[in-house]
C-alpha cells in the first residue's frame, strides 16, 4: 500500500510538471507570435482601422500587396536578394578561408594579424560607418551593389566562429591527408568544408539576415527614391515616411520580408539544430 501511494505521488506530480510546461510554453509561443499575427492581420486591414487599434479587419482584402508594386517594391526585393545571396557566398568564402590558415597554418606574425582582426569586436560598428563611407567614396563604390556587399563580406565574428570549429578537427585527419599528397588548399577543400557544413549554414544565414536587414549602411550610400539599388528596409520605410502614414502598407511589405529568412529558416532547421548539439569525430 506504501509503495501504492507513493507511486500515485509521483505520477500526480510528472502530471503538474507536464501540465506547467506546456501552459509555460504555450505562454512563450503565444508571446513570440503575437507580433507576426498582429502584423499579418494589419497588412488586411485599412488605415483607419489601424488608427483604431481594430484587432481583426473587417474584410481581408489584399489591396496593400497590390500596391506594394506601384511603390517600386519588388524591384527592391529582388535587388535586396541578389545582393544578400552575392554577399553570403563572399561572407562563406572569404571567413572560412581566413578562418582555415588561423586555425591550422602557422606564419611570420600570427598572433599579431589575428589580435588585429579581432580588435574591431570591441568597437561598436556605428563609429566605423563613417570610416567606411569615406573609403566607399574614394573608391567611387556609392551607388553601387558592390559598395553595398563588400563592406560586410570580411567579418571578425564569422572568423572566430570558423576559426574555434576549425581547432576541434583531429589532426589525424589532417595528417592523413597530407600522407595522401593533399596540399593546403585540397586539405581545406576535400576535408575542412564537408566536416564543417553545419556552422557554414549558420555563418551564411548570419550573413543573409545581417544584409537583408540592413539599413543605415544603405540609407548612407544608395541616394534617391527612383534608385533601382534601394534596399528593402529602405523601401519599407519610405511608406511611413510621409506625413501621410501608411501602417497597412508598412505591415503588408514586412509580413513578405519576413517571409524570406522565415522560410530559409525552415530550409535548414535541421543543420542548425545538429550544428548546435555537442558532437565529436569518432
Amino acid at each position: 500500500m506504501e509503495r501504492l501511494y507513493y507511486s500515485k505521488k509521483r505520477s500526480t506530480k510528472n502530471i503538474v510538471f507536464k501540465i506547467l510546461g506546456i501552459a509555460i510554453t504555450i505562454l512563450i509561443l503565444t508571446e513570440a507570435l503575437f507580433p507576426l499575427l498582429w502584423m499579418i492581420l494589419s497588412s488586411l486591414k485599412t488605415k483607419k482601422e489601424v488608427s483604431l487599434g481594430v484587432f481583426f479587419p473587417s474584410s481581408f482584402e489584399f489591396v496593400n500587396y497590390a500596391d506594394l508594386a506601384a511603390r517600386g517594391y519588388w524591384q527592391s526585393l529582388g535587388t535586396t536578394f541578389l545582393g544578400a545571396i552575392i554577399s553570403t557566398l563572399g561572407c562563406i568564402i572569404v571567413n572560412t578561408m581566413a578562418a582555415y590558415a588561423f586555425a591550422r597554418i602557422d606564419f611570420y606574425l600570427k598572433k599579431f594579424f589575428w589580435a588585429y582582426i579581432l580588435l574591431p569586436m570591441f568597437v561598436p560598428g556605428i563609429t566605423l560607418l563613417i570610416p567606411l563611407y569615406l573609403v566607399a567614396a574614394d573608391l567611387s563604390l556609392l551607388n553601387s551593389l558592390p559598395g553595398l556587399i563588400l563592406p560586410g563580406v570580411a567579418q571578425a565574428t564569422h572568423i572566430f566562429f570558423m576559426r574555434q570549429f576549425f581547432l576541434n578537427i583531429p589532426n589525424s585527419l589532417e595528417e592523413a591527408a597530407a600522407l595522401d599528397g593533399a596540399g593546403k588548399f585540397r586539405t581545406f577543400v576535400s576535408l575542412f568544408l564537408p566536416l564543417s557544413f553545419g556552422p557554414i549554414v549558420i555563418l551564411g544565414i548570419s550573413a543573409f539576415i545581417g544584409y537583408w536587414n540592413a539599413f543605415l549602411w544603405p540609407a548612407m550610400i544608395i541616394d534617391g527614391d527612383t534608385n533601382p539599388l534601394r534596399q528593402i528596409m529602405q523601401v519599407i520605410y519610405s511608406f511611413n515616411r510621409d506625413r501621410n502614414k501608411n501602417w497597412p502598407l508598412v505591415m503588408a511589405g514586412s509580413v513578405i520580408a519576413t517571409s524570406i529568412p522565415f522560410a530559409i529558416y525552415l530550409v535548414f532547421q535541421k543543420q542548425i539544430v545538429e550544428s548546435l548539439k555537442i558532437s565529436g569525430i569518432k
